[in-house]
């Protein structure tokens, strides 16, 4: 369960991929089995911004964070309301859920 303002979660990957067009292309199809809106891809920062739907009452929403570096990408799922400061573990879901989807592709 993380604590901070606002709650956030985050992990180190590391990755196999040669260049970030393959990198963002299985990331893009694993938000769309996951059913998270992309919101923002900059190619130029190898990042990608996506929303994930509220579920259940304990938050209204997540961000998702993903940034591509030449061996590792950083994975990160902060709450949307910036006052929130428990998440009752949601974010850490997120980012193991996401990850084991990545992982299948």
């Amino acid at each position: 369960m993380a604590v901070g303002f606002p709650a956030k979660y985050s992990t180190r990957c590391n990755h196999s991929f040669k260049a970030y067009e393959a990198f963002s292309e299985v990331i893009k199809n694993a938000l769309e089995i996951k059913g998270w809106k992309l919101l923002k891809e900059d190619e130029g920062r190898h990042q990608i911004i996506a929303q994930i739907p509220a579920s259940g009452s304990m938050t209204l929403g997540e961000l998702c964070k993903i940034q591509f570096d030449t061996r590792q990408y950083i994975i990160e799922s902060r709450c949307i309301l910036f006052t929130q400061f428990l998440d009752f573990g949601k974010n850490k879901k997120n980012v193991k859920s996401f990850l084991s989807v990545v992982n299948s592709l």
